[in-house]
Parts: structure tokens; C-alpha cells; sequence
């Protein structure tokens, strides 16, 4: 019973998650939002790294040999930095619960699996609320300039990639980069508004066809990545001109099938 709980949780807690939900957020909660929320949570997953090649401390045995480092642990990090940047943006005190339990009950899950120890755990909320801070910070100063704290992040995300343990380097690690480039390039046209197609309402069942394309295109490079070796730098090109997709290109379609729809709707009536 309790295993069934702490696996209902660490997937509430993981990327097949997370990832849905910011693209979802973006498009149908508040493009702002969660555009600031994208490119602060992919720089903390690759901060983590980092961080980690520097105490080198290893997994616990029982996941195997030279498989990656536990400290700070990267779930807790990414989690915490996804919910409190959410949270201080929206302020809502529901919000504020579903984030405080989510997070605690991970950090419990991770004990519980001996993916982590309670160290590893709370060095990560710490580092989460310094990545959170970063954000906060710079929009105190630098209102609307997020594309360019989005543009710092990826350089340091290619600098951390570089000096990080041979160990610690990853497929998803381009494919993160990749992400977080695309998602800078959305910050900077929202920022600009250069597209005023984007925030045009469409019906709800183009919505629905949205979405699901994108779910549908998720899911098949997800599987296709992971059984197929590629390039660093396909891996980084898949990551970038998919997010750009989901986030841009997916709704301009939508808006234009409804454009199309709405007109030969009218010439049959």
C-alpha cells in the first residue's frame, strides 16, 4: 500500500509529469507564467549536475555501480524549483498546499526507495531555493527581459555540461539544452509579441486536437530517443524545434485550421 502511494507520488514528481504540465500551463494557464517557470526548472536540473560532479558522493549501492551521484538529489531540486517558482508568481494558497505536499511526499518516497538519504534532500531544497531566487531576483530588476536571463542560463547550462563528471553526462542532457533553448526563444516572443496569432481563443475541441498532438509527438520522439543512439547535437536540434512546435508553431496551426473551419463553416450555412 504504501509502495503504490510513493509510486503515485514520484510520478506526480518526474519529467513524464512535469514536462505535459508546463507546456500545458504555457498554452492554456498563463504563457508568462510558465515561460519564466520552463527556462528557471531545465538551468536547475543541469545546476544539479553540476552540483554533483563537485562532492561526487555515489547512489545508493542497491541502484548498481557507476550509474550517477546522489548529492544534492536532482528530483528534489527540479521539484522544489518547479512549485516555488509557481507558487510565488500565482500566490494562491491552494497552490501553495498541493506544492508543500507534493514535495514532502517525494522527499519521503526517495528515502523510503533508498534513492537518496536526508542529506542529499535537504542540500537540494537549498540549492532550489538559490535557483529560485536567481529568477526572482531578475525579474525584481529586469522586468520582461526573461529571453535574456533565459540566454545566461544556456550558456551556463553548456559551461556545467563541460566540466561536469564524465559519469554524470547524459543523452537527456542535450535534449534538456535543447528544451530550454526552445523555451528561451518563447520567452522572446512573448516578450516581443511578435506573433499576435498566439493569443487568439480557440474552441475547445481544437484545444483538445492541440494538445493531443502534442502529447502524441512527446510520447514518439520520447521512444524513438531513447532507442536510438544520435549526435549530441540532433539530440539538442530535436529538443529545440520540438518545444518551439508545442509551444508556437502547434497553436498557430490550430488557429489557422480554425480560420479555415470557421469560413466554410459560414459558406454552408
Amino acid at each position: 500500500m504504501v509502495d503504490h502511494f510513493f509510486d503515485i507520488i514520484l510520478f506526480f514528481c518526474n519529467y513524464y509529469f512535469w514536462g505535459p504540465f508546463l507546456v500545458f500551463g504555457a498554452l492554456y494557464i498563463d504563457r508568462s507564467i510558465f515561460a519564466k517557470t520552463f527556462i528557471v526548472v531545465f538551468f536547475g536540473s543541469m545546476f544539479n549536475v553540476y552540483l554533483k560532479s563537485i562532492w561526487q558522493i555515489p547512489l545508493h549501492p542497491s541502484l548498481g555501480a557507476n550509474v550517477g551521484f546522489s548529492f544534492p538529489s536532482g528530483h528534489a531540486h527540479f521539484n522544489f524549483v518547479l512549485w516555488a517558482v509557481l507558487c510565488l508568481q500565482f500566490k494562491n494558497k491552494w497552490l501553495y498546499v498541493v506544492a508543500i505536499f507534493l514535495n514532502v511526499a517525494n522527499w519521503f518516497a526517495m528515502v523510503h526507495y533508498n534513492y537518496h538519504i536526508w542529506a542529499d534532500i535537504f542540500a537540494a531544497v537549498g540549492f532550489g531555493m538559490i535557483t529560485t531566487s536567481s529568477i526572482m531576483l531578475w525579474n525584481k530588476f529586469f522586468h520582461n527581459k526573461n529571453a535574456v536571463l533565459g540566454l545566461i542560463y544556456f550558456a551556463l547550462m553548456i559551461l556545467f555540461y563541460h566540466i561536469c563528471h564524465p559519469i554524470q553526462k547524459a543523452s537527456w542532457m542535450h535534449v534538456y539544452i535543447g528544451v530550454h533553448f526552445g523555451a528561451t526563444i518563447h520567452v522572446f516572443v512573448h516578450e516581443k509579441k511578435i506573433f499576435s496569432l498566439l493569443y487568439q481563443k480557440i474552441p475547445l475541441y481544437l484545444k483538445i486536437f492541440e494538445y493531443g498532438s502534442i502529447l502524441s509527438i512527446m510520447v514518439f520522439l520520447y521512444h524513438f530517443l531513447r532507442n536510438n543512439k544520435f549526435e549530441y547535437y540532433i539530440l539538442f536540434l530535436y529538443g529545440t524545434f520540438f518545444i518551439v512546435f508545442a509551444l508556437i508553431g502547434c497553436r498557430l496551426i490550430a488557429v489557422y485550421l480554425h480560420k479555415i473551419l470557421s469560413k466554410n463553416i459560414a459558406v454552408v450555412k
